[in-house]
């Protein structure tokens, strides 16, 4: 065997081919993880600046609009493929379709809440039966994205997990109930109880 000989073309064209590749994925990788990275300071930042004393307290839907909008100015090319799906989700919204406007009944493992969405997008949450001894009422804004057949809510909350949003798809859609589809692998069976006002 010649070892001196040159490799055949096939061969030099599979390794370059295999070198460029995990070039571009190391590449990638590195490009993700430092947008990632600027985001988190981009996001802390920006949290800093809201919420001034003196200021109207303004919904949840407004500060995270706020928020994504500060970050959309800071952030530069590096940070434009971690950030895109969140400036999209914020473009589509608010969006309060009527026929989830209403009151319901959420069920989820051994928890029941009564939860009010309005029609301007707000929502308040009311325990019901929970094993937790300091539950309390959640308030925040909510939100539906996607066509009716693939529907996803978005929850954002007053206080407690502020951000990110909490985005559940939605199952079994109908005129009384709905299931939520949690961030888990859990599920939330939503039966309605009594169906709200839209429009004038």
């Amino acid at each position: 065997m010649d070892l001196e000989a040159p490799l055949p073309k096939s061969v030099s064209w599979i390794t370059r081919t295999i070198g460029y590749t995990v070039g571009a994925v190391a590449i990638g990788i590195a490009w993700v993880v430092t947008g990632n990275l600027r985001l988190g300071h981009h996001y802390i930042a920006c949290m800093e600046l809201q919420g001034r004393p003196g200021d109207q307290k303004p919904t949840a839907m407004e500060n995270a609009r706020k928020l994504v909008g500060c970050v959309d100015a800071r952030a530069g090319v590096v940070e434009f493929l971690a950030f895109r799906n969140t400036k999209k989700l914020f473009l589509a919204l608010p969006s309060a379709p009527c026929h989830y406007v209403g009151t319901w009944q959420a069920a989820r493992e051994a928890s029941l809440y009564q939860i009010t969405l309005a029609v301007d997008g707000q929502f308040l949450a009311e325990p019901i039966r929970t094993p937790e001894r300091d539950a309390r009422n959640l308030t925040g804004s909510w939100a539906v994205i996607g066509r009716r057949d693939s529907e996803k809510m978005v929850w954002l909350y007053d206080e407690g997990r502020v951000w990110p949003p909490d985005v559940n798809p939605v199952k079994n859609a109908r005129a009384d109930g709905f299931t939520l589809m949690e961030e888990n692998g859990s599920r939330t069976e939503y039966s309605l109880t009594q169906k709200g006002k839209c429009g004038a």
